[in-house]
């Protein structure tokens, strides 16, 4: 069971150098964001799998919630980045307060009955365990991952929708890491004791996010033909696209 945290933390860094080497200045933030935070996260479940005490695990365990008390907001940002849909400033800080919230109920985790009303440690197959019992802010966390995925789906409905400067192709890519990040965080108790589903679904939106960076290279030629403008100040062009991608 250990190995298993082991390789998908392994996988996940080397998608993330992977996307350092085709990195462009022209990326949404938030995609960057994400690939910079699912190896910490990754990282946490492979320290977690490898603790021997209740304050190695607890410490752990706090690493892992990094991924889950952000991710999800970074997934909807940029949602909302590539499908063109621009929010208000106060609504950024809201969605960010959100998370911040969340993380910090998870840090009292340990110390205080609100994250995990009851928890102790133990070592199963040699692979360390928190057993825990959850309050009410592991619920409330529930809640905000729920509504960050509830508005990233109606964005890409709306988009799939409305807006003709979207290509279908990339918001249908863009389900994939939404709808299996959410699904992750309910399909514990469907698993084999000690097997954590969420390590798995970061590495998944991670290969869908090269994917999509990638389409975004091919089909968009502004990143270069800007450059190009930038520098020489006396060149046009103008691209066609009959995929509408």
């Amino acid at each position: 069971m250990v190995t298993y945290y082991e390789i998908l933390f392994g996988l996940s860094v080397l998608l993330t150098l992977i996307y350092i080497f085709i990195w462009h200045k022209h990326f949404d933030t938030h995609i960057s964001l994400i690939f910079a935070f699912i190896p910490v996260a990754n990282l946490g479940y492979a320290m977690l799998a490898h603790s021997r005490d209740l304050d190695a695990a607890i410490a752990s365990a706090k690493i892992t919630y990094i991924g889950g008390c952000f991710l999800a907001l970074f997934i909807t940002q940029s949602i909302f980045g590539l499908c063109h849909i621009k929010i208000k400033s106060w609504m950024n800080v809201l969605l960010m307060s959100l998370s911040l919230m969340s993380f910090s109920f998870a840090l009292t985790m340990g110390s205080r009955p609100w994250f995990y009303k009851t928890v102790r440690f133990e070592i199963d197959n040699g692979m360390g365990r928190i057993i825990k019992t959850y309050g009410f802010a592991h619920t409330l966390t529930y809640v905000v991952i729920t509504f960050f995925i509830a508005i990233s789906f109606i964005a890409m409905v709306y988009s799939l929708v409305k807006k003709k400067d979207v290509s279908s192709k990339t918001i249908i890519l863009l389900m994939f890491p939404a709808a299996v990040s959410f699904l992750s965080y309910f399909a514990g108790k469907a698993l084999p004791d000690g097997i954590d589903a969420m390590p798995m679904s970061y590495v998944f939106a991670q290969i869908i996010y090269l994917i999509i960076v990638r389409r975004l290279c091919l089909y968009d030629v502004t990143d270069l033909a800007v450059d190009s403008l930038v520098n020489k100040g006396e060149t046009g062009f103008i691209s066609f696209d009959f995929d509408d991608n």
